[in-house]
């Protein structure tokens, strides 16, 4: 008579599993919109539209930049899509990362780290730096040690066509451990992603 309450039970635990890997993959797929960005958003592409941090805010989110400061040592996780929106293919890249992280005035983020390419066989020096508290479009600090914020900025393609980028930063720290996520945007849709897997050394 267990046997149905088992099987049962295994069954739930593969649905489960399931709806959560879907989700997982509905989180990185190719043509992904950006949380900010809805189709009838034209604010979306007004970069004047910044969102100007309190006194607290600024103060906050300096303590929590403070407290990365260091050598952290981890993998990186790279997703990146590539070819047409109709066409668009994943690129996964998996690396072994040491990195030392410090901050400077205006509450900028900087990371420079290299980067072990696992299944290439190749290293490679690698920076990343926010443009500072001046350029927030978005700012949600959960507690004092895990923030999600974004910056946008305009660029330009060797065609001298103009598009927006839009990063968002999630930073999670927990003891010696620190989650760094940063999703990029072109003109509202998924691009690429790194996700950092850190612990303090």
């Amino acid at each position: 008579m267990m046997y149905p309450r088992i099987k049962l039970k295994f069954i739930g635990i593969i649905v489960l599993y399931l709806s959560m890997y879907t989700s997982a993959a509905l989180a990185t797929d190719c043509n992904e919109r950006s949380p900010n960005f809805s189709a009838d958003n034209d604010e979306y592409y007004d970069l004047d539209a910044n969102k100007e941090l309190t006194n607290n805010e600024k103060k906050e989110f300096g303590k929590l930049l403070k407290k990365l400061s260091g050598k952290w040592k981890g993998s990186l996780v790279h997703l990146e899509c590539k070819g047409s929106i109709k066409n668009s293919r994943r690129i996964i890249q998996e690396a072994d990362v040491d990195a030392n992280i410090r901050n400077s005035s205006n509450n900028i983020f900087h990371m420079d780290y290299e980067a072990h390419y696992l299944k290439v066989r190749r290293s490679s020096l690698k920076k990343l730096k926010t443009l500072g508290q001046d350029t927030i479009f978005t700012y949600e600090l959960k507690d004092e040690n895990n923030i999600v914020f974004s910056e946008k900025y305009r660029r330009t393609n060797a065609n001298r066509a103009s598009y927006s980028v839009e990063n968002i930063y999630e930073i999670s720290l927990s003891g010696n451990t620190l989650k760094l996520v940063q999703t990029t945007y072109f003109n509202g849709f998924f691009a690429w992603s790194d996700k950092w897997s850190l612990k303090s050394r």
